[in-house]
């Protein structure tokens, strides 16, 4: 099973930080959970919610920034203890920091029509090259991962569901995606099941416990997302150690 850090490594530095995902891979950590929105100059930049307060304490929504202010901004607020000043950094700079990571879910918010036209161009430029190789596109924003994988079937999609009202094995099969990123209040054995009967991947988020990560290993799960990764990859290594002994 895959360990996965959320927003880089959000439970140990700043989320969603360039010094957080490399925090994470110094620390053996090879598959990242990232989330993406575009600036008012037209960057992907790497910032989870629609607005600046609750990690910068800056007024305002993300994309009405240019990528020069947001790098600029103090993304310290509500985080993990950290000694320098971060900001906002741009997607691009991310991924061309750690080109020995071997996969990326770029996580894009629902953040209205236009933002998220903008964020198709963007993504699909930047992912005509080498990158698409290791990132995958997702989101909860069924409709419109459903028409990117449909105008771009090359690159590797996830579906995020939350809820059981929203019928995930429905929106897997209806958005075509190849992963299945589950909340993992919704994990089941008979989902798992079927996911990798229509040949798809299962990543579950948050699994920030032992007793879960255990729990959706048993149940079959490719990979779990976590706010801790340096840890919960020491209790997966460990249980695929204990299987492997004489």
């Amino acid at each position: 099973m895959i360990v996965i850090g959320h927003r880089g490594a959000r439970g140990e530095v700043p989320e969603n930080t360039l010094e957080g995902f490399l925090h994470a891979y110094e620390h053996g950590i090879r598959h990242f959970e990232l989330d993406v929105q575009i600036s008012q100059d037209g960057h992907l930049v790497v910032h989870h919610d629609l607005t600046l307060r609750r990690t910068t304490g800056h007024k305002g929504r993300t994309h009405h920034h240019d990528a020069t202010v947001l790098a600029g901004l103090d993304a310290r607020f509500n985080t993990p203890p950290w000694p320098d000043r971060i900001g906002v950094p741009k997607l691009e700079s991310v991924l061309e920091a750690l080109p020995e990571v071997e996969s990326f879910q770029l996580e894009v918010k629902d953040t209205g029509s236009r933002q998220l036209q903008q964020i198709s161009k963007a993504l699909t430029r930047l992912l005509a090259g080498r990158e698409r190789e290791r990132c995958a596109v997702t989101s909860g924003a069924f409709d419109w991962i459903t028409t990117f994988k449909h105008e771009h079937p090359h690159i590797r999609t996830g579906v995020v569901v939350e809820y059981a009202w929203q019928r995930p094995l429905d929106k897997l099969r209806r958005t075509g995606a190849d992963i299945f990123v589950l909340s993992k209040s919704l994990v089941t054995q008979q989902r798992v099941v079927r996911a990798h009967e229509l040949g798809r991947e299962v990543s579950v988020w948050t699994v920030n416990d032992v007793h879960t990560a255990l729990r959706m290993a048993q149940l079959g799960v490719d990979s779990l997302i976590t706010d801790y990764p340096s840890h919960m990859l020491k209790v997966v290594t460990g249980q695929s150690a204990a299987r492997c002994a004489p």
